[in-house]
């Protein structure tokens, strides 16, 4: 046998076998052409990790539990984020670099760790060239597709801004509106990012953030100022975090935290007094510092047709209490001379102190002169002032039977003010 018959013999095997092997590895290869070689070269072809939603929030993110998994378990399910901080607002701030994922968590107590095991999670952001196709909306948007297949992907997906779309809503009965449950965030007419909002997750007020804050408003046809206090800690969204008077108005209420970001606190305020002369209901925007900030407002009532109000404010590290309450310092009798009447008559009343509820009754109050008293129940408070409606129930015939009455203290005593057919009030002392 020559050497080149040999060569032929042994080479013809080897190519049967080569070839069986190459029609072998062929039936391996995805539809879709992708190998998965390594997590990363096999990012392709790896399963998107999906948002769910459930009408409240968002739950799930992958193999994250949005509603329960705190930064602890969050690693567990994960890995290790790359970093995690407590931020000056008091929430936990955990990224992922290498999949491009940023969580932050909220802990429920003010002295409580948002970092640790007692904190959940607040929103999870998935942004950058690092999440793209590793996350999608519960509809299939995926992190790089083009904005244009939005509606397409959700239907009824609402454009906030032009880098914003709120793809899935939800209704708070607490807030009174709707907020983005998953977002979309839009570049150069491509999804660059998702986001997933967890339902009622509290939100936290620093404690560099709380206090009182008071400043002059402008962009308004009438001159008056502010003086807004903030409880710290965390909140529910919907829950009371503090209260705010206009002074020159004598108009006030409470204000109910909506949402944050790092520098931005979203609240709903509610007026209590003065309905008449202050848009019922609007939303305040404060961009904060550590001594000063900017205060925003707009009105969400449908007559509201006014301008849009600012203010350059500053804090005062005063403690805030919004519980609903009647203050010792408020409580006990009180008497005062009535201005604004052509009749000349005194007030007196007396208030229980202690813990109250609207529409119980917290005291007692009658004008001698004019033979005619009645009850006081509480109705809410700011932190200057408590807010009551009188009730007459004797000398009906002398009296208004109904009307307002806010009591805020002063140097030496109390400010009395009435609000009915007429608008009475009285420098208060003790008797």
């Amino acid at each position: 046998m020559s050497r080149v018959t040999r060569r032929v013999s042994v080479a013809w095997p080897l190519r049967v076998l080569a070839t069986v092997l190459l029609l072998f590895a062929i039936t391996l290869i995805p539809a879709d052409g992708a190998f998965a070689l390594g997590a990363d070269s096999g990012r392709a072809k790896t399963k998107p990790w999906r948002i769910a939603s459930d009408g409240l929030g968002a739950t799930k993110l992958g193999p994250l539990n949005l509603t329960s998994d705190s930064l602890p378990s969050a690693g567990q399910r994960i890995g290790a984020p790359t970093k995690s901080v407590v931020t000056s607002a008091g929430s936990c701030k955990a990224k992922w670099k290498k999949i491009g994922l940023t969580l932050t968590f909220v802990g429920p107590g003010p002295s409580l760790d948002p970092c640790g095991s007692e904190g959940r999670v607040y929103s999870a952001v998935a942004r950058g060239k690092r999440a793209k196709n590793r996350y999608e909306s519960p509809n299939g948007l995926r992190i790089g597709a083009r904005s244009a297949t939005i509606e397409r992907k959700h239907p009824d997906a609402q454009r906030q801004s032009k880098r914003n779309w709120w793809l899935e809503r939800a209704y708070s009965s607490l807030l009174g509106a709707e907020f983005g449950v998953v977002q979309a965030r839009v570049s150069d007419s491509r999804v660059v990012g998702l986001v997933a909002v967890a339902g009622a997750q509290p939100v936290a007020i620093g404690s560099g953030e709380a206090g009182v804050w008071q400043g002059p408003v402008q962009g308004d046809s009438s001159q008056y100022s502010l003086s807004m206090a903030l409880r710290p800690g965390p909140a529910l969204p919907g829950e009371r975090v503090g209260s705010i008077d206009y002074e020159l108005l004598d108009c006030g209420g409470s204000l109910t935290i909506l949402d944050r970001t790092l520098t931005r606190i979203h609240l709903a305020e509610t007026i209590i007094y003065g309905k008449a002369r202050c848009v019922d209901t609007g939303i305040i925007t404060i961009v904060l510092g550590p001594r000063s900030g900017r205060w925003s407002y707009v009105g969400t009532s449908p007559d509201d047709d006014a301008d849009e109000p600012t203010a350059e404010i500053t804090r005062s590290e005063l403690p805030v209490d919004v519980s609903d309450r009647i203050d010792p310092a408020e409580a006990g009798n009180w008497q005062g001379p009535v201005l604004g009447d052509s009749s000349n008559y005194h007030v007196e009343l007396s208030l229980i102190s202690g813990p109250a509820t609207p529409e119980t009754q917290v005291g007692q109050i009658r004008y001698p002169e004019l033979s005619c008293g009645g009850t006081l129940t509480y109705v809410g408070r700011t932190h200057n002032r408590v807010v009551l409606r009188e009730t007459i129930t004797t000398g009906t015939s002398q009296c208004v039977v109904t009307g307002e009455v806010t009591i805020s203290l002063r140097t030496g005593g109390a400010r009395f003010r009435y609000v009915g057919q007429d608008t009475l009030t009285s420098d208060l002392v003790r008797p």
